[in-house]
């Protein structure tokens, strides 16, 4: 079915080019990306880990050095100690 534009009130059909470009316009939106729940939390998540002084960075930064070895864990590890240690990254 041709597709059509309205010209002065009038039903004008497509030029080829105009055909062209709105096939190319319906194919980018039938082929683009949606993210998913996951994809657009982590995005979320991604933006404030960015931001410097962020208590959610400070927290992330220590759990993966915890994770890395470079800050030991044990289980005497008081609660105290765990905030002094975001505090530091928070700086």
């Amino acid at each position: 079915m041709a597709r059509h534009k309205l010209v002065n009130g009038l039903a004008v059909p497509f030029t080829p080019a105009e055909e062209a470009a709105r096939d190319a316009e319906e194919l980018a939106w039938a082929n683009r990306h949606i993210p998913t729940p996951d994809e657009a939390n982590q995005d979320a998540i991604n933006a404030v880990l960015i931001q410097p002084g962020s208590v959610v960075r400070a927290i992330a930064e220590v759990q993966f050095a915890m994770i890395k070895g470079q800050i030991p864990v044990t289980p005497t590890i008081t609660k105290q100690q765990y905030i002094d240690l975001l505090k530091a990254r928070m700086l």
